[in-house]
């Protein structure tokens, strides 16, 4: 049987239409939702209309030297929803909207190639896909949700001119593709996935000729590779000025297969499990019900090859693959809940396959992501809730009392099932205009460890005791009863309550007054440029330290606060003589590499990867530390415990040159 036998055009049924685009919207309604994380870096950035123009011009959010993502369209979409006024729910629900138009675009390729009850079984699942959850229910998630539907439009007007029905020459699809490259580089398949559709949807003799008219979109990808080395220098992405070498080195030791292509083969293929049986990512997931899971998809296989339907399925394996490429930095970890919405994109090659292999395997897969899509939905509605409450009252405390700084402990980074993004990143600008008025802001410090290893170091300030430093308002969030409560109720039941999440505020108390004061003062100068930290690491890193007037101790703990946490770290006191304390600042950045020195964590390395992050997205790469002299003592436990002898009550403040930093970081840490 030839391939245009199979996929020959049908009509579409225009009652269906609406009906599902209905369905989706009820679906993904976004009740309750709220800015978090990352959101909250695009909202502050968005809020100056004029200067998000800079994003065209160069990276996005004018980070320059971190990630190097080119993403003009997802910055403006912010941009124009600020003329409006900034909404959580307006934000999301413009997901919503665009992914059930993007789900008609899929009924639309799966009717033209299955034929109307198939194609409209396969959209409906893609559609419904557990795993999208991540990308809708996240503002800035719109970066797949926009592109994704610029690619579909693109096939969609391929596939109509190989039909004889389009109009024009290639300005439609090199339009849509342009606009799909602008809003992320996942984009790059396009062209790819636009010559798979015109080949299989072209008649036999025909489709290598069919497919290869689409030329134009491959110029266009070559001029976008071209304008990412004029804009970066390079093709950027996450691991820019980093995977090249690394990459040579293994190849060198001979370990690239068994050190990244292998963990890259097996991680992809747990992801692809992943979104094949969302069930096995819930705690109470059984074995048996897991294996239930994939039956659809090996249903599936059987009638596809029993109908001979065997070309169909290799499309769908390369176009699979070819949608995973450009996120093959992950690979290893795909399985991992925060990088399934990564597949949002590949993931239409998986329901075109299950759909279209007949109703049976499309009701069973529906069937079986039933518990993970109410499960998933359930949490990330009661996140939102519980992101609002804290919103809301900090945003009160920080316009009575806040003398522009506040140091925030108990902020979740997720919600308590690992499934929900809370206040990961972007703590500094939930008290920052728009968000707040002018007169209202404050710089908001998380009370946490900015490194979430279980052995990273942390002070004991912030749940019972208030920092050292007078100046400032300390706020302690808590959980109440009713939060604990419930957490078990939860646990206990699959259909927990979505209520009200309640959460207080507490001001801390005045700072212990039986804590001297330590004077410090910054020798060498206050501010660590990526050049100067270059020459005091080849040279001498004595040139800039941090006088302890007129006190000493064995040790002392050096805790800088940042948007998304602190990092402390246990130094000793190099002074050689006199009464002045000495610590190198270049030695606590590179902190166990010299003797003497104990990391952000126990016997782990450098904490100086930890602070390129912030100083790459924090409001500015300038940071309060924390110093505190002391010594050890050993409890009954046979565990050290530092005893405090002195602190500073104002904070030392600290700035580095947030240009360029990030390649710089990574490059020390080879």
């Amino acid at each position: 049987m030839s391939l245009a036998s199979e996929t020959a055009p049908e009509t579409v049924r225009v009652p269906a239409v609406p009906l599902l685009f209905v369905l989706l919207l009820a679906a993904w309604w976004p009740s309750h939702a709220a800015y978090r994380s990352d959101d909250l870096l695009a909202v502050h950035y968005a809020s100056d209309f004029w200067g998000s123009f800079a994003d065209f011009a160069g990276p996005q959010y004018g980070l320059e030297g971190v990630a190097e993502f080119w993403r003009p369209l997802v910055t403006m979409s912010f941009a124009i929803e600020g003329l409006f006024g900034f909404d959580p729910f307006i934000s999301h629900l413009l997901n919503t909207v665009v992914h059930a138009a993007s789900t008609l675009l899929v009924a639309w390729l799966g009717v033209r190639f299955f034929g109307p009850f198939r194609g409209f079984m396969a959209a409906l699942l893609w559609g419904l896909a557990p795993t999208h959850i991540g990308t809708i229910f996240w503002a800035v998630g719109r970066v797949d949700v926009f592109s994704t539907f610029f690619v579909l439009l693109t096939l969609v007007l391929m596939v109509r001119r190989v039909d004889g029905k389009g109009r024009g020459r290639m300005t439609w699809p090199i339009l849509t593709c342009a606009f799909a490259l602008m809003t992320k580089e996942s984009a790059v398949v396009a062209p790819l996935a636009a010559s798979l559709v015109a080949f299989a949807a072209a008649r036999p003799g025909e489709r290598f000729k069919t497919a290869s008219r689409t030329w134009p979109l491959w110029i266009l990808l070559v001029g976008y590779f071209g304008l990412r080395y004029l804009l970066f220098g390079g093709m950027g992405g996450y691991t820019a000025g980093e995977t090249t070498e690394e990459l040579e080195r293994q190849i060198d030791a001979g370990e690239i297969f068994g050190t990244t292509i292998w963990p890259s083969i097996e991680g992809l293929s747990r992801g692809f499990l992943a979104v094949l049986a969302p069930i096995q990512k819930l705690p109470f997931a059984t074995q048996w019900a897991v294996g239930l899971a994939f039956l659809p998809f090996l249903l599936a296989l059987t009638l596809y090859f029993s109908a001979r339907r065997r070309l169909l399925f290799p499309l769908c394996v390369v176009g699979f693959l070819a949608a995973s490429a450009p996120m093959v930095h992950v690979w290893r970890g795909a399985d991992e809940f925060d990088n399934l919405r990564l597949f949002y994109l590949p993931s239409i090659s998986i329901a075109l396959f299950l759909g279209g292999a007949g109703v049976v395997p499309a009701i069973l897969t529906l069937t079986a992501w039933v518990l993970p899509f109410v499960s998933w939905h359930r949490d990330h509605f009661e996140q939102w809730k519980d992101s609002n409450a804290i919103h809301r009252e900090m945003r009160d405390l920080a316009s009575i009392d806040s003398d522009g700084l506040l140091f925030v402990a108990g902020l979740p980074r997720k919600h308590d099932n690992d499934n929900a993004i809370a206040f990961a990143h972007g703590v500094d600008r939930i008290c920052q205009p728009p968000l707040v008025a002018e007169n209202a802001a404050a710089r908001i410090f998380a009370l946490r460890p900015l490194d979430t290893h279980p052995t990273a170091f942390r002070i004991p300030y912030g749940e019972e005791r208030g920092l050292p430093f007078s100046a400032g308002t300390d706020v302690v969030l808590t959980p109440t009863e009713e939060r604990s409560a419930l957490s078990d109720a939860r646990n206990e039941s699959f259909f927990g309550s979505t209520d009200a999440i309640e959460r207080r505020f507490v001001h801390q108390l005045l700072p212990d007054p039986e804590i001297p004061n330590l004077e410090l003062r910054l020798e060498g100068g206050d501010r660590i440029e990526t050049s100067r930290l270059e020459h005091l690491f080849k040279n001498d890193p004595s040139e800039l330290w941090i006088r302890c007037i007129g006190r000493r101790a064995e040790f002392a703990r050096v805790t800088m606060f940042t948007g998304d946490g602190y990092l402390t770290v246990y130094v000793r006191d190099r002074a050689e003589s006199g009464t002045d304390g000495v610590l190198h600042v270049i030695e606590w950045l590179v902190g166990s590499r010299r003797e003497g020195l104990t990391g952000a964590r126990a016997n782990e390395i450098s904490p100086f990867w930890a602070i390129e992050g912030p100083i790459a997205l924090d409001l500015a790469p300038d940071f309060p530390l924390l110093i505190e002299l002391g010594h050890f003592v050993t409890d009954s436990d046979e565990k050290p415990r530092f005893v405090v002898e002195a602190a500073n009550k104002e904070p030392l403040w600290l700035s580095f040159e947030r240009e360029k930093f990030w390649r710089f970081s990574h490059r020390r840490s080879d």
